[in-house]
């Protein structure tokens, strides 16, 4: 990253104090729903014929599961048709979806995430008008929650709710929101126009400040060997910031996933995309314009937190390709290969990314003429499927696995997420803060008592922060080990500034150990963060992973 934060320990252990602890603790409000726990895979699967046409009717033994190659038995088994529950899977020693009754209707909750960071103010308002004039479309059952993301922070313009009426206004609010796409594309355009020479390059960057990003990083250092050309070294810095931006986007929607992980019914998240391309660098750099060091695939590891989240939790994705289709066609569907520097070209990088998410979680990506009606489209989708799970031999490895369902009757095609990660509950933890950094909060999280001490300059743009975290030892399990007792915590920080750069975030050990608490102690950890001196927000975390209890305080921090 950019902005980095780098962490070192001043005390190696912490100190316990028997001040008493005043007020009982109390746990923050709940605004967001975070994750507490996995334990069933969900495949909402879509069989179809030869022509496209639904096939239902179908039984539990007409399909067939593996994951990671291995048979592995269905858990349970529903068929929704047209949004009610009409298969009774009981006969087959299969148990029917836990909460769907056979008859009743199902409900479906979406998700609406709105990118107004790449997008334009014109593109994203015909696609949320769409979904406003489509409102009617939903069940009685169904449920809808939309959040707005601007390249820093998360807003939640209405939380789940099945009041017309209230999506209303927040789908109007959502069209009255700042859009940023014409500022994030000035650096790309101008890099079009080509450059002869440093004064080209100063104008370039004071365009980019004056739209409101950040001045872009210094290029790599090359090899002593190798001499960068003026241009390549302002494609490097349109690389970088690229890059950033789709890191920040690809965590704004795996913050908001997480957030709100347990709706009823099915879960679906309608992603409008303002131009997220496959490969920064394919989507920046034509062919003459050799660029050392870069790695084409670090956009798709972006992209794979979203759908790795997404199939964890059993949310489905439609991307909306905000961006009205360039003239001459779909570039999905354009034969040969345009210039890399050409629309169709880039297009062609941004569906990519679309068609990936989609494929990856069973949705369906939604361009050209399906974009402004992307509403209609997704509740037809998903009003007839049917709906399996199974539970996996959890490990807590951050291992990948992948699923194939197959039908064993000729001549049908199914649809369906096709795999998942087997989250640790360190990387559960450290995505949790992260997700804190966008929304202001730690849903679930108890208060920590964080101290500042006096800000010291560190070299150029850096500072030094004295940071006392105060642990009340009543939230912490110690458990007994050689006559004492012991705990190993977690501490993260996290840091965001006004442009919305992210540090890296270190997992800090912090051991307790001494005599039995009392009740009402409490430990002092004192270490030291070395920061760039740029205002920022922090969120400061404390994780016990023996009883799973995470304390956590967000404070702003300004430059020295």
């Amino acid at each position: 990253m950019f902005r980095k934060l780098s962490a070192k320990l001043v005390m190696l252990s912490a100190v316990a104090s028997l001040c008493p602890l005043g007020p009982s603790l109390v746990a923050q409000t709940d605004t967001f729903t975070e994750v507490i726990e996995v334990r069933v895979v969900n495949l909402e699967v879509v069989v179809t014929d030869g022509r496209g046409n639904r096939v239902a009717d179908l039984e539990p033994e007409d399909f067939r599961l593996r994951v990671d190659g291995q048979e592995v038995p269905i858990g349970y088994f529903t068929e929704i048709l047209d949004g009610r529950a009409v298969t009774d899977a009981g006969a087959a020693n299969i148990a029917e979806v836990p909460g769907v009754d056979n008859g009743k209707a199902v409900g479906t909750s979406y998700l609406v995430f709105i990118d107004d960071y790449f997008t334009i103010t014109r593109d994203r308002n015909q696609i949320l008008q769409g979904i406003l004039d489509s409102l009617a479309f939903l069940g009685p059952e169904d449920r809808m929650a939309v959040v707005a993301f601007d390249g820093k922070k998360l807003e939640m313009l209405t939380s789940w709710s099945q009041s017309r009426d209230q999506l209303e206004r927040a789908l109007t609010a959502a069209m009255g929101r700042k859009t940023f796409g014409a500022s994030t594309y000035f650096s790309l355009i101008n890099l079009d126009r080509g450059f002869q020479d440093e004064a080209d390059m100063a104008a370039i960057e004071a365009e980019m400040l004056a739209a409101g990003q950040a001045n872009p990083p210094p290029p790599p250092t090359p090899d002593a060997t190798v001499e960068l050309g003026l241009q390549e070294l302002v494609a490097r810095n349109v690389i970088n910031q690229w890059e950033r931006d789709i890191d920040r986007a690809a965590t704004a929607v795996t913050a908001t996933l997480r957030s709100f992980a347990r709706p009823p019914g099915r879960k679906v998240m309608l992603l409008l995309s303002g131009g997220w391309p496959e490969s920064p660098v394919h989507f920046v750099l034509n062919r003459d314009i050799p660029v050392i060091g870069f790695n084409e695939n670090k956009g798709p590891r972006s992209y794979d937190k979203i759908h790795d989240t997404a199939n964890l939790l059993g949310y489905t994705l439609y991307p909306i390709d905000v961006p009205p289709q360039q003239a001459g066609g779909s570039s999905v569907e354009t034969g040969g290969i345009p210039d890399a520097t050409s629309p169709l070209s880039r297009e062609r990088e941004i569906h990519s990314t679309l068609f990936r998410l989609a494929e990856e979680t069973g949705g369906t990506a939604l361009l050209s003429g399906n974009r402004v009606a992307a509403l209609d489209r997704v509740v037809e989708d998903t009003r007839s499927y049917y709906w399996l799970g199974f539970t996996p031999e959890w490990q807590g490895d951050d291992e990948n696995h992948k699923i194939q369902l197959d039908v064993l009757k000729p001549g049908l095609k199914v649809r369906h997420r096709e795999g998942y990660q087997d989250l640790s509950r360190t990387k559960e933890v450290s995505f949790m803060v992260e997700s804190a950094l966008m929304f202001g909060e730690l849903p679930g999280s108890l208060p920590l008592g964080v101290d500042f001490g006096e800000i010291k300059k560190a070299g150029a743009k850096r500072m030094k922060l004295p940071l006392e975290v105060t642990i009340p030892m009543d939230a912490i399990t110690m458990l007994p080990r050689a006559g004492e007792y012991v705990a190993n915590l977690e501490l993260r920080v996290a840091s965001v500034d006004k442009f919305g750069d992210r540090s890296d975030m270190p997992v800090i050990p912090v051991k307790l150990q001494g005599p039995k608490p009392q009740p009402g102690q409490r430990a002092v950890y004192v270490t030291e963060l070395k920061l760039r001196n740029v205002t920022q927000d922090l969120v400061v975390s404390l994780h016990d992973p023996v009883s799973g209890t995470i304390l956590a305080t967000t404070r702003e921090l300004r430059r020295n």
